[in-house]
């Protein structure tokens, strides 16, 4: 059992590398999801404000409607 999981642990590692080197896809996408996790310090705020802002206009939507 323990060989067939070294087996299948090979397996899918070698097609992850293969995957990486292979697909020019990727290769475009991966830089770009760097730069974004690279801003994330930045977008922390905007994140926290999203966050409790989304709520807020459920509630005032649905307020909005109930008034109406």
């Amino acid at each position: 059992m323990r060989v067939m999981l070294e087996r299948l642990e090979f397996t899918w590692w070698n097609f992850q590398i293969r995957m990486l080197d292979e697909s020019e896809f990727l290769q475009d996408l991966l830089p770009r999801f760097r730069a974004i996790w690279e801003l994330r310090d930045e977008a922390a705020p905007y994140l926290v404000w999203s966050l409790l802002g989304f709520p807020l206009g459920i509630v005032l939507g649905i307020l909005s409607v109930m008034v109406k």
